[in-house]
Formats: C-alpha cells, structure tokens, sequence
C-alpha cells in the first residue's frame, strides 16, 4: 500500500525494517560477549526501546510490534490496561529469554525446574487476571456506531496545500454522524495525513 503513495518511496522499507533488528541482534551479541546474564536481562528493555523508537519515525508500522501478537486471546492482554503494547511486548520477551537460557544453558534439573517454575507464573498470572475482568457473557446495548470514509482522493489527500480539504471532509462527516445520535465515530487510518504534533491548528 505504500507504492500506491510513493512507489521509490516503498522500495527501501523492507530493508530499513530489517536493519532495526539487526542492530538489536548486534547489540545482544556484543552484550553476551562480555556477560550473558546482562544481554539476558538487557535484551527485552533494549527489543522496546527500539519498538518505541520506531513509532516516532515514518518506519513505524505499529502492528508489527510484538505486543499485538496475542490480539487474538483476550484473557492474556488485558494488562495492557496497564501496561500498553509495550508491557506486553516486555512480557512476552521476558518469557522468551528465560526458555532461551534454559536451552543454552540447562545447568541442572533443578534450575531448569524453577526456570520452568517462573514461565508457568508469568503466563498463568495475565490470564487469571485477564479471564476475571472478562464478562462472561456479552452485555446487548443500543450503542449507535458510524463508520466514517472520506473516499478523498489519492492526488489530493496527500496534497500538503490541500490539507485542510482533508480535515473539513470529516469534521463535516463527524457533525453529521453526532447529530444522527452516534455514540461512537470510527475514522479511518489516514484520516489525518500528516502529523498532527506539528499541525498545531488541527490538534484541536
């Protein structure tokens, strides 16, 4: 999708995406170098630190984050009420380098027991905490949604002179749909095609 933006522009995304990781498997391996329990304990804080990093650039495709990799179990990702995307990514890394020790590492029977002991807790404690906030049944309401779509096109959307047109598309869509009793508005991903920190009139 992002040829249909900017074609040159899509051609050196994959390897960017690519590089992020790289410099982290870099750095784990430097870090293992001189301690392995200090890469170990370092490596899921230094994963989403970069995770984060990334959201704040043009490269940042948030869905790629490995938080939104449980979306589809519920019970375990509740804590992100707490915690965001980026404690979910951390608990999942933690878990992942406490089986990477084990494997690399077994010591003996015992350790790995506890180990074992330890990845039981850190999955077992999001998911009862998860399946207790979860109703158990779906509550039926009346809640009005309205699904918005500009359908504003390409050449213009990305327009930095026509960027207003953009806005005043759905602030008029928005109008409309309040004042048809919407309790909640869906806008589509680029609805604001540009970043609103540094459009300060829109921010609004």
């Amino acid at each position: 999708w992002i040829a249909w933006a900017t074609f040159w522009g899509s051609l050196p995304i994959p390897f960017v995406l690519a590089f992020i990781p790289a410099i982290f498997f870099w750095l784990f391996n430097r870090l293992e170098r001189i301690n392995s329990w200090l890469a170990l304990t370092l490596a899921p804080f230094i994963w989403v630190f970069f995770e984060y990093i990334r959201t704040l650039s043009q490269f940042a495709f948030p869905w790629n984050n490995m938080g939104n990799c449980f979306a589809a179990y519920p019970e375990f990702i509740q804590i992100a009420e707490f915690t965001g995307v980026y404690g979910l990514s951390l608990w999942i890394l933690i878990i992942n380098m406490i089986f990477y020790r084990i494997f690399v590492n077994p010591v003996s029977l015992s350790r790995v027991a506890a180990r074992l002991g330890i990845i039981v807790v850190l999955v077992l404690m999001p998911y009862f905490y998860g399946a207790s906030v979860i109703p158990d049944e779906i509550v039926k309401g009346d809640m009005k949604v309205a699904l918005l779509q500009g359908n504003i096109p390409r050449d213009i959307k990305w327009d930095p002179d026509k960027l207003g047109y953009s806005f005043e598309t759905y602030f008029s869509m928005i109008d409309s749909a309040s004042n048809e009793g919407a309790d909640f508005i869906v806008l589509p991903e680029t609805a604001t095609p540009c970043y609103l920190r540094r459009r300060r009139p829109y921010n609004d």
